[in-house]
């Protein structure tokens, strides 16, 4: 009986994509990213302000993080810049019934609230976004936050 014998890599990789891996999009890191939206600039400058932040890419997207837990994510929705924050439930009945605001896919069944950035004043964002930090950070975090905020 005649023993297979193992198969280079790279021979295997030309079988499988024999105009090159790139054609299939395999190369993205390659390609030139798109400027940053100025939202998420802000975005940025803001979750940098809260302790223990973290930016993370997840699922193509930006996602701000307090410790593991995610209290913001920026991505598009129908074509506009977006900023995802964690609601209660009860504040995203309220907010999904004014101008700017939607239930976003996947996330909105747990209270998640969807807001068009360049429809909303940013004030507002500011505060939805310290408020969903607040639901999702840890006691120490909130603690650490209130006292950076009284000096």
């Amino acid at each position: 009986m005649e023993r297979l014998r193992p198969i280079r890599s790279d021979r295997l990789l030309r079988v499988i994509f024999p105009r090159g891996r790139g054609h299939l999009g395999y190369a993205a890191n390659t390609a030139k990213k798109p400027r940053a939206h100025p939202a998420l600039t802000k975005l940025r400058r803001l979750s940098a302000a809260f302790p223990e932040t973290a930016e993370v890419e997840a699922w193509g997207h930006p996602t701000f993080r307090a410790g593991k837990k995610i209290f913001a994510t920026f991505g598009e929705h129908q074509g506009e810049a977006t900023i995802g924050v964690k609601q209660t439930r009860a504040d995203q009945g309220h907010r999904v019934q004014e101008d700017g605001f939607f239930v976003p896919p996947y996330v909105g069944q747990h209270g998640w609230v969807g807001i068009c950035v360049d429809r909303i004043d940013w004030s507002m964002v500011t505060a939805l976004v310290e408020q969903s930090y607040r639901l999702v950070a840890l006691k120490r975090m909130i603690k650490a936050l209130d006292s950076d905020e009284t000096r």
